[in-house]
């Protein structure tokens, strides 16, 4: 209950000028949310606040009353801050921004198209590469390796590889006296049939005009020198490869062992090379394997 001077007090035209604040903020609240320019819960409740204000200002000291409507109006600027950005928003769903998005959209399934043919040019071209490295360490005519791959192969190779130099015998007169056509054919019969001797399981090298080599990996050479004479054989007896006169095509052989790894590719081509003059200067369609001076050194044709 409140005395007599208490509510003469608050009827003073200081608490009417408190009340007609409250409710002037109150109205500026909802004309803010009529334009929904603030959300409409947040009207309410500042509202009820301005009129919970209004009402209570009989019994409320003018100094809290002040904080109170100073509070309001501060929750007012900050939702009107707010309000301010609204149209920032609204641009994000305006059709011009759809239309840039969807442009957007294009691009990149335009991009991710190309992406795709440049990934699948460059599977193409790495084919291609690979076919290429491969081309380039065969000898286009017999289909032998060449020297590119033979060094790349002997560098895999340790002690106990044989190296086999293999040189068909009289082919120049083959060339000179049946012509350059009947010299290739020699040449590509002759790769192919050693290939079969080996079943395809050791690569055969051209490294001369009618010069070959295998490297048989951790061999013995008198075994390397069998297995050549029955390839010498297949060639004269089976007449698999013939120079078109009635003439078997033959060949000579050098062998030298790895027995060092430090062994360099010319010192054991060197070495293989010797002998294969060896067995071309003492008569031809043989291997050497070890020194002329030995008994052992020469295994002959059978």
């Amino acid at each position: 209950m409140y005395s007599t001077a208490t509510a003469a007090r608050f009827s003073t035209p200081s608490t009417m000028g408190h009340a007609r604040t409250a409710q002037h903020a109150a109205s500026v609240l909802m004309g803010l949310g009529q334009k929904r320019a603030v959300p409409f819960f947040l009207v309410a409740v500042l509202v009820v606040a301005a009129h919970v204000a209004c009402v209570a200002y009989a019994g409320m000291n003018p100094s809290v009353f002040a904080v109170i409507v100073g509070l309001i109006g501060l929750l007012c600027l900050s939702v009107r801050f707010n309000a301010a950005e609204t149209p920032l928003i609204v641009s994000v769903t305006s059709p011009a921004l759809k239309t840039r998005l969807a442009l957007v959209e294009r691009t990149n399934t335009d991009l991710e198209a190309a992406l795709k043919t440049t990934q699948a040019r460059l599977g193409q071209l790495m084919a291609e590469r690979d076919t290429l490295a491969v081309q380039l360490t065969l000898d286009p005519l017999t289909g032998a390796q060449n020297r590119r791959g033979l060094d790349a192969a002997f560098a895999t190779h340790g002690e106990g590889m044989v190296m086999a130099l293999l040189d068909i015998d009289h082919f120049k007169r083959i060339n000179d006296t049946l012509g350059h056509d009947v010299g290739d054919r020699v040449l590509r019969d002759f790769a192919t049939r050693l290939r079969q001797s080996l079943n395809d399981s050791l690569p055969v090298y051209r490294v001369g005009g009618e010069e070959f080599i295998v490297l048989f990996p951790q061999a013995r050479m008198a075994a390397v020198a069998d297995m050549l004479a029955r390839f010498r054989d297949d060639l004269q007896n089976v007449g698999v490869t013939r120079s078109g006169d009635g003439v078997a095509v033959s060949f000579s052989a050098g062998l030298a062992r790895r027995d060092d790894a430090t062994q360099s590719y010319a010192d054991l081509f060197k070495l293989a090379d010797e002998r294969l003059y060896n067995a071309k200067v003492t008569g031809r369609a043989k291997t050497v394997y070890l020194d002329e001076a030995s008994p052992m050194g020469v295994s002959l044709a059978a």
